[in-house]
């Protein structure tokens, strides 16, 4: 059965901005057909200097929801033949891009469910402190060769250094930016015709981030801009941009197999491995958690940062999509998650 009590989300999320405590879009829809969203309604502001209103047509940025992204990509290529999960990465990248004695012993299918052993560059120094810097995914990948491994291969751990990495095979093996085969292959064919990676110039209609958190190099206290945070290059595991009505997009176009077959979509959706959580993100699969949510089966994904806060739940048994894209710090979305989680569970 539909869950179908939006004026109680409505009345929800309003006491939220009242509190100052969410800016941004919510949506929940069906997951199967074209019916529009059961609800879509955008609050707060896109723009606090200019006025301008977030709309239900404001792009945000994606944060961690790129790894989902990025995994599409990868598996096309392996329905493809042109890359396979249990090859190693020393296959795909010159030891030039990735030293061969580590990337010997990492393969495809550990990149992408978070067992190699790498890290996560973007929450490390050397990119906070000047991630504007960074305008080409050679630049990202220089940063994961240079970090190495920081674990044993085989365990579950989380970053964002596996899905650079993937980024790079992606560029490698077809010989296109990065960027553009995503566009290609990825959000036109799933009709996410206001989403991308080019973060070159800032995406027209993107909301501006606004945090309370300490950026590199501030003096100004309270709630600012987090402008600064952003590279100047798309990043395959934590920076994209998109729009709800697109999240919904891509999530019916993966359910109706349109953008992988459906033997693909079975693994992806299925826990690879077991993250050391429970509920919501028990396990891990290709590019998403897999849990359950008061009995009901839950792919999902996330994404956090300063200013940043953008939640993606998909109930393929329920046949539901619930899409929160917040443009405030944490838990500004994830609240909202939460309090439709219950719902869901009733």
């Amino acid at each position: 059965m539909l869950w179908a009590q939006p004026k109680g989300l409505d009345t929800f999320i309003e006491s939220k901005v009242r509190d100052h405590r969410f800016s941004g879009v919510v949506l929940v829809a069906k997951l199967y057909g074209e019916s529009s969203p059961l609800f879509l309604k955008a609050y707060g502001e896109a723009d606090r200097e200019k006025g301008i209103p977030n709309t239900t047509d404001t792009k945000f940025i994606t944060a961690s929801t790129a790894k989902t992204f990025t995994a599409v990509g990868i598996l096309q290529l392996v329905e493809s033949g042109k890359a396979d999960l249990e090859f190693p990465l020393s296959h795909y990248l010159a030891d030039s891009v990735y030293p061969h004695r580590i990337a010997d012993h990492i393969t495809i299918r550990q990149l992408l469910t978070h067992t190699a052993g790498l890290g996560d560059v973007i929450t490390g120094k050397a990119f906070r402190s000047s991630p504007q810097e960074f305008r080409q995914l050679s630049d990202l990948v220089a940063l994961v060769r240079k970090e190495g491994p920081v674990d044993s291969a085989g365990k579950f751990r989380y970053g964002t250094s596996d899905y650079i990495l993937l980024g790079a095979v992606i560029e490698s093996v077809t010989g296109q930016p990065f960027s553009d085969y995503m566009v290609e292959h990825v959000f036109h064919p799933a009709g996410m015709l206001n989403s991308g990676f080019d973060m070159a110039e800032r995406p027209e209609g993107l909301a501006h981030g606004y945090t309370t958190r300490k950026i590199s190099g501030d003096t100004v206290a309270g709630l600012r801009p987090n402008d600064a945070i952003l590279p100047r290059t798309g990043v395959p595991g934590a920076v994209a941009y998109t729009t709800a009505v697109d999240l919904l997009n891509f999530a019916r176009a993966l359910a109706g197999n349109r953008l992988l077959r459906k033997s693909t979509m079975k693994e992806m959706w299925k826990g690879q491995i077991a993250t050391g959580g429970e509920g919501a993100n028990r396990e891990y699969g290709y590019g998403f958690f897999v849990g359950e949510v008061g009995g009901q089966a839950l792919v999902n994904h996330g994404g956090t940062g300063p200013g940043i806060d953008v939640c993606f739940d998909i109930y393929p048994g329920r046949g539901e999509v619930v899409v929160i894209l917040s443009n405030l710090d944490p838990p500004a979305a994830q609240d909202i998650r939460e309090y439709i989680r219950g719902q869901m569970a009733r």
